[in-house]
């Protein structure tokens, strides 16, 4: 089996996998971190899909791990270090091992004790399964001992199907080159009627927001649940156009564990497809962009840099030499020196004084365009005030009242009790609560001026308006005073500029 399948990559797996040697892998690395990262880099596991497939920790545990290993060869002390992670990360599977007596370990044996039966141990998830069979087959072969043909031969099939998934045309892992001809006619029939009931999905501007109503409260939901984590859904999709191939993964993989060709259900389960395919893209972008930049990646040029810094070390210890055999000099011209210190420290002292004052000066006029400053906004806010001409009334409550109480104007948020009070005053003016989400803004007629009252205001709303307002190009009013006169003139006041 050996001589078939290389154990390595389910050995980087065993390791990386296991959080509690996480800090004792960075403490080995350490030792020798420059030779472990270009051992690591030249190795063809490197890159290998079993540690790169997880999160950013298994790809760099695996990594270091396989720097550590591939330098065991020339460093047997490197060998009684791995022993001890093996010991520390598997402490019972090690003592079973190391104590049987016999040459042969029964494997399943091994299994049994530890995880009380082996239907218990083959329920586990794969990865799991495969670093506790490395653990005892490592042991097993480094304590020159053997297993049984019967154990060889489910650990020699087992490790093949799992490489077997890894090849990049594996007919178990689906994408777009394993879709057979038969189940692309499926998905290529499921797209259609899918664009027939919620259109053509291009892009993220397809989808956000969705022609379907249906579909769109889910993407809504959607949005909401990217705000939960403080991550905007468009800064993330907005600018993407959606490939072809992914779309029709994302149905393949709907019409194989659904088993169904609902264009309704579809057209939910591809909205969410894409939501997680292209979040999945964005993760695999951040962690080519974290091994790019990391520390790993810069040992190369930091090793270089270590060995110029020696270098400058050793020519900084023959310039030292150098220097003590000038000191007798230096000594000779310190005299001189004190004096010409002692004239240029009193000439600095007369400059220091200068600035000062320059200093005090330059506060004096920073002070004074503050005030101008501050007079001129004074003039400016004046400027904008509504000019009154002489013997002009301004328009009463009543007046005001009348000239904005219209269909035209929609109010959106707001107490409760503040939007009775301005419904009494203005009954012909639309008003929205602020946490009614299922409002369909389009349902209104023509809208000259949408007031958000931003003091009781549901963030969601406020964005689900907003987007009606941009797009209609209706203009906006923002009031925060509670006071129901004061809001109404607001009011007036935006509608008559309008």
């Amino acid at each position: 089996m050996n001589n078939q399948i290389n154990m390595l990559p389910f050995l980087l797996e065993a390791f990386a996998e296991n959080k509690n040697l996480h800090r004792d892998i960075d403490s080995l690395y350490m030792q020798d971190k420059y030779k472990f990262y270009r051992l690591a880099k030249l190795s063809p596991f490197y890159n290998h899909p079993i540690i790169c497939e997880g999160d950013i920790l298994r790809q760099e545990y695996g990594r270091k791990a396989l720097g550590i290993l591939m330098t065991c060869n020339d460093d047997p002390r490197l060998i009684e270090e791995v022993f001890k992670l093996l010991q520390k990360g598997w402490p019972y599977i090690y003592r079973l091992v190391e104590k049987e007596k016999s040459d042969t370990v029964d494997v399943f044996e091994v299994i049994k004790k530890a995880y009380k039966n082996r239907e218990d141990f083959l329920s586990l998830p794969d990865d799991v399964i495969c670093s506790i069979l490395t653990v005892i087959l490592f042991l097993v072969t480094n304590f020159g001992k053997k297993i049984s043909p019967e154990a060889e031969k489910f650990v020699a099939e087992f490790y093949a199907k799992r490489l077997a998934f890894y090849e990049k045309e594996a007919s178990e892992r689906l994408h777009y080159k394993t879709i057979t001809p038969e189940l692309k006619k499926k998905v290529d029939a499921l797209k259609k009627d899918v664009y027939d009931k919620v259109g053509v999905i291009k892009n993220f501007r397809d989808i956000n927001p969705a022609k379907n109503e249906e579909l769109n409260r889910l993407v809504e939901g959607f949005g909401l649940l990217f705000e939960t984590e403080f991550i905007s859904s468009p800064s993330l999709f907005d600018k993407l156009d959606f490939a072809d191939k992914d779309i029709d993964e994302i149905l393949a993989a709907y019409i194989v564990s659904q088993r169904n060709l609902s264009a309704t259900e579809a057209s939910k389960f591809l909205a969410a497809g894409i939501y997680i395919k292209y979040l999945l893209k964005a993760y695999k972008k951040a962690k080519e962009h974290y091994f790019k930049y990391n520390r790993e990646t810069m040992f190369v040029e930091l090793e270089a840099r270590e060995k110029e810094n020696n270098a400058l070390k050793q020519e900084n210890a023959q310039l030292r030499q150098r220097i003590e055999e000038q000191q007798q000099q230096i000594e000779k011209l310190k005299k001189s020196l004190e004096t010409e210190y002692s004239r240029a420290k009193n000439e600095f002292a007369e400059r220091v004084k200068e600035l000062e004052k320059e200093n005090e000066q330059l506060k004096a006029e920073l002070e004074a365009d503050k005030n101008e400053l501050a007079a001129l906004r004074e003039l400016a806010f004046s400027l904008r005030q509504e000019p009154q001409l002489e013997g002009e009334k301004p328009p009463s409550l009543e007046e005001i009242c009348q000239a904005v109480n219209s269909p035209a104007i929609l109010i959106v948020g707001g107490h409760p009790n503040w939007q009775k009070q301005i419904k009494d005053k203005l009954p012909d003016v639309n008003i929205i609560p602020a946490d009614m989400l299922s409002f369909d803004p389009g349902s209104l007629g023509t809208v000259r001026l949408v007031v958000f009252n931003t003091a009781y205001l549901n963030h969601g709303m406020y964005y689900k308006i907003i987007n009606f307002v941009r797009k209609n190009k209706i203009r906006v009013c923002y009031i925060v005073s509670q006071n129901i006169e004061a809001g109404v003139k607001q009011i007036y006041q935006a509608f008559c500029d309008n």
